[in-house]
């Protein structure tokens, strides 16, 4: 649709919407102003009625009322007069048509209908005495004549003022608007046909004088364009055969068109590209159900159907690598960038880069930095790692004993279980990868026991050599990288002072003192990466946790830092795995996206004491005493940081036998909080936690 006749319907409706509703509200107006007008007559009416009736009415002289009403029912305008009595809906008299008698009202308010008014007096006597009502209706027929003629004559009125309006807005538009317009498009089409210094030669100093003066400018900067693109073209084409990336062009059927860079003849050698197959060039020799091959061209198929809006999804699905035989037969890897071209049939440039060599750069980087990050470990806590084999080595012993036993039940495999469960958790700190599954392996062998199934000893002695392998490999490579020198040393001086601390224990004298904080441990040491495995473990399982440590220097005695490496693993795993809620959890509940575990160590006159606390949902209400029951787990299926039920029991078998105690104190919804402290002396021995049950 033209633009002229766009904008003629635009300010025709817009005109017109507005006449409609001056001529709306000017109507009403009038019609309201006649109204109230016959209104104010009326009641003028009425209160002389009111009081010629009084005096009737107080003497209850029925003739003289009626003539009353008869003498104001003779006005051609009153339609009905009438009289009711006082407190009560009875007519009194009434004169005129009964069938437009109105009811009594009690406010005597005027009442407005189409054709009439109806308006209202009260009768007073002598001293104010109500002797009744008064009631007439009157004809609104003149003044609905009178609005309807004025009514006509604000409608001619309005039209022509319509008309009048649209027609100077229209003259105007043209003149200022369409007619510039008509000669910016002729201007644009000549442009378009590729004629040079075309000129719109719109006048005015308005909006559309300026969209004229940019035309003429743009119509400059075009001609300029297209000398510099002609000339950019050729430079390009010299840049792309100087450059080292292979670039080609290929159609819809997946064929190379037009002339390649010189990089491409070099990296597919051969002479002439036009028309071959990019996707024999790319796999060649493959065959055509091959995934990669197939794949590629499946891509192509579907690339040539995308239009422009839907290239960015179609680009994302296209192979990103390939390898190919390079000259010498050596495999070369190549990474391929597809760009859309315009233009119709559709084109696509491939942009290829020679990776072979960054790819084995990042290979080898990759190698030197998990060789570099396993000897950090191993050189900053070598004997946190000897104390971990020494400690598996002694689980795995205490397992063949129980498997060699006469006896081989439900009670002695969920001690098996514990022994496992403890190494599993602490190989995870190292990242022992094929210690963990070794674990794990050992752990299913004896699950059927637990149960009470028949035992299967030969299932079990098998997964006790994979891990003590997976124990001796681990060892290896940490050698290979530290030195066996670095990780010898430990137990031999462990066992010298483990001795020394025996033999002074109880003595309460200057060398009893210093054997006591030689065999004490740094806190911070005996946790080692177990700050770097929280966030891994929280991620692992779509959550978001930090991990807090303080008193890293504080001493740890040696009976407490025997064990305590193993507790403030399982105590952390479970804060993790059971109290950190997800991210959209905590949210809601009003807290930080990302929880927090806090791991706390101090000297108190009564010892060393360790905290361990999360800000997690807590345990449920009843839930901590059954806590450290075997058996008891919060999770409701297995996984890699819990839900086997055995975690919390181990840690308070471990804890009494190093002559510690932990308490749990646990609000729902705001977290749980462990406390690891030396036993009283006096204090009773925590009876047996309950085996699980049957």
């Amino acid at each position: 649709m033209p633009i002229g006749l766009k904008l003629w319907l635009t300010v025709t409706v817009v005109v017109a919407v507005a006449s409609v509703l001056l001529f709306f509200e000017l109507s009403q107006r009038e019609l309201g102003r006649l109204v109230a007008a016959k209104t104010d007559t009326a009641g003028m009416v009425a209160d002389m009625l009111a009081a010629s009736l009084a005096a009737p009415l107080d003497f209850e002289d029925a003739e003289a009322t009626q003539a009353e009403l008869d003498q104001v029912r003779a006005h051609p305008e009153v339609l009905w007069a009438g009289v009711f009595a006082h407190d009560e809906d009875r007519l009194v008299a009434g004169s005129g048509d009964a069938t437009l008698r109105p009811g009594r009202t009690a406010a005597l308010q005027p009442v407005v209908t189409a054709g009439t008014v109806t308006v209202g007096r009260a009768i007073r006597g002598r001293q104010g005495k109500p002797l009744g009502e008064c009631h007439l209706v009157l004809s609104l027929a003149r003044e609905n004549a009178a609005f309807a003629e004025t009514r006509n004559g604000t409608l001619r009125l309005c039209l022509l003022l319509a008309l009048g309006t649209a027609t100077v807005l229209m003259l105007i538009i043209r003149s200022q608007v369409v007619t510039p317009l008509r000669r910016l498009s002729r201007a644009a089409r000549r442009l378009q046909r590729g004629e040079r210094d075309v000129q719109a030669d719109v006048g005015g100093r308005d909006e559309v004088g300026a969209l004229g003066r940019a035309f003429d400018a743009m119509s400059a900067a075009v001609v300029d364009r297209e000398t510099r693109l002609a000339e950019a073209r050729q430079a390009v084409q010299e840049l792309l055969d100087h450059m080292r990336q292979a670039i080609v062009v290929f159609d819809e059927q997946g064929r190379l068109r037009g002339i390649p860079s010189r990089a491409a003849t070099r990296l597919f050698g051969e002479a002439a590209l036009e028309g071959a197959s990019l996707v024999d060039l790319l796999h060649p020799g493959a065959e055509p159900w091959q995934v990669e091959r197939r794949a590629l061209q499946e891509w192509i198929d579907l690339a040539s159907l995308a239009g422009d809006a839907g290239w960015p999804d179609v680009e994302a699905l296209a192979p990103r690598e390939v390898t190919v035989a390079g000259p010498e037969g050596a495999p070369r890897t190549l990474e391929l960038d597809f760009r859309p071209l315009g233009g119709a049939p559709r084109r696509i440039m491939l942009l290829i880069t020679d990776v072979t060599e960054q790819r084995a750069l990042e290979q080898a980087h990759e190698r030197d930095a998990g060789e570099m990050l396993a000897l950090r470990r191993v050189v900053g806590g070598a004997h946190v790692f000897v104390a971990f084999l020494a400690g598996a080595r002694e689980r795995i012993g205490a397992c063949r004993e129980l498997l060699e036993g006469p006896r081989f039940g439900r009670d002695e495999a969920e001690e098996a279980f514990r022994h496992l469960h403890t190494i599993r958790g602490e190989a995870h700190v190292f990242e022992l990868a094929e210690v963990v599954g070794a674990a794990t392996d050992a752990e299913e062998s004896v699950a059927g026991a637990r149960r009470g199934e028949a035992p299967e000893r030969a299932v079990l002695s098998r997964g006790l050599d994979g891990l003590e392998v997976a124990l001796a490999t681990a060892r290896e490579r940490l050698v290979a990288l530290a030195g066996e020198e670095a990780l010898a040393r430990v137990p031999v001086e462990k066992e010298a002072l483990t001795q020394l601390v025996a033999l002074t224990r109880g003595r309460d004298d200057e060398l009893g003192r210093l054997a006591a904080r030689l065999g004490a441990r740094p806190f911070g040491d005996l946790l080692g990466s177990l700050g770097e495995r929280v966030p891994a473990w929280a991620s692992a399982l779509g959550k978001k946790a930090r991990f807090e440590m303080e008193g890293r220097s504080e001493p740890v005695p040696d009976e407490l830092a025997n064990v305590l490496r193993g507790v403030v693993v399982h105590l952390v795993r479970n804060a993790v795995a059971h109290g950190i809620e997800s991210p959209e959890v905590r949210v809601e509940a009003g807290k930080a996206e990302v929880g927090a575990v806090r791991v706390r160590c101090e000297s108190t006159p009564a010892g060393c004491r360790v905290v361990v606390e999360d800000d997690g949902a807590g345990l449920a209400a009843g839930d901590d005493d059954r806590a450290f029951e075997a058996g008891f787990s919060t999770a409701t299926e297995h996984g890699e940081l819990a839900g086997r039920g055995v975690g919390l029991f181990a840690v308070r078998e471990d804890l009494a036998r190093a002559g510690y105690r932990i308490d749990l104190v646990s609000t729902p919804g705001h977290g749980a909080r462990f406390e690891l402290a030396r036993r009283s002396r006096n204090a009773p021995a925590d009876p047996p936690p309950p085996r699980s049950p049957t």
